[in-house]
């Protein structure tokens, strides 16, 4: 499936398996943007959007 990866330096579109959605409901003002709290990301090589957003790290 083609999903929108949004990374904190960076966003692109994959094909990959989504784990999940945000709910609009519960979060109504996310809208088609959101502010990601780079205190919560983590650099975990074992979860396919962390790899992939490190890659995009590294080549920019």
């Amino acid at each position: 499936m083609l999903c929108v990866i949004v990374c904190p330096n960076d966003a692109f579109h994959e094909n990959i398996e989504p784990e999940g959605q945000i709910d609009l409901i519960e979060f109504p003002t996310i809208g088609k943007f959101y502010k990601i709290d780079l205190d919560k990301c983590i650099e975990d090589k074992k979860i396919e959007i962390c790899k992939l957003c490190l890659d995009v790290r590294k080549r920019n």
